[in-house]
């Protein structure tokens, strides 16, 4: 599997707050982990967190994931989780086939988010409202009375005002898939895809900037899924 989860109850200054997250990985599980292991901290550090601006703690909380995973410290962290991945994999399959090139010198590898990425779909309770924040095409529904409340959108490539975003910032769709290898328009990770330097994150041809929508919570909800 290379998924994670990340469920956070009763956190931040006035324990007012939940974090709920899936990370769906796609070449390794990576980044995936990353995601779920520093998430709670960088929200919940977050200027506009603290001053009560959700939409904005979520949006930054992303960007600094995906900046961090590039740094010396992040990619030591990834060079970490794929040596525990290689050694569980290779009791049921050749770990050669998996390994990336790695430098005793460094000690890292250095470009192991290259091309290994994960999709990014959190939800964050708050003073009766929830906010769900979504790169990617894992999904949020919120079932309220019986009927489903759609609290995220697929990013597809293929979508028109995607696939135009994709195009001014140099990338292609091919067979439904950005320069003909990713089934997503936004992401954490898939360094490939994020070659522009001194461009906003927006301006990426995969994007790690997130959708966020919010619904006040009401005595009809049932559960979120």
């Amino acid at each position: 599997m290379e998924d994670a989860h990340l469920v956070a109850l009763n956190v931040g200054p006035d324990h007012d707050t939940h974090i709920f997250g899936v990370f769906d990985g796609h070449g390794g599980r990576e980044v995936a982990v990353y995601a779920k292991n520093h998430f709670t901290k960088i929200f919940l550090n977050n200027k506009a967190y603290l001053l009560g601006n959700i939409k904005t703690a979520l949006v930054e909380t992303f960007i600094q994931i995906d900046k961090e995973i590039q740094t010396i410290p992040g990619m030591k962290e990834l060079t970490q989780e794929h040596k525990k991945f290689i050694d569980e994999f290779s009791l049921n399959g050749p770990k050669e086939e998996y390994a990336l090139e790695y430098d005793p010198k460094k000690g890292y590898i250095d470009n192991i988010a290259f091309n290994i990425g994960c999709t990014a779909n959190v939800l964050i309770m708050h003073k009766n409202k929830c906010y769900f924040a979504n790169a990617g095409d894992s999904r949020s529904i919120i079932l309220r009375k019986g009927e489903s409340i759609v609290m995220s959108t697929d990013h597809k490539p293929d979508l028109p005002n995607v696939y135009e975003r994709i195009r001014k910032c140099g990338g292609t769709i091919e067979q439904g898939r950005v320069n003909g290898m990713l089934n997503l328009s936004r992401s954490l990770g898939d360094t490939e895809f994020k070659q522009k330097k001194n461009a906003h994150p927006k301006e990426q041809i995969i994007s790690c900037v997130p959708d966020v929508l919010y619904e006040d919570l009401q005595k009809a909800d049932d559960f979120v899924v």
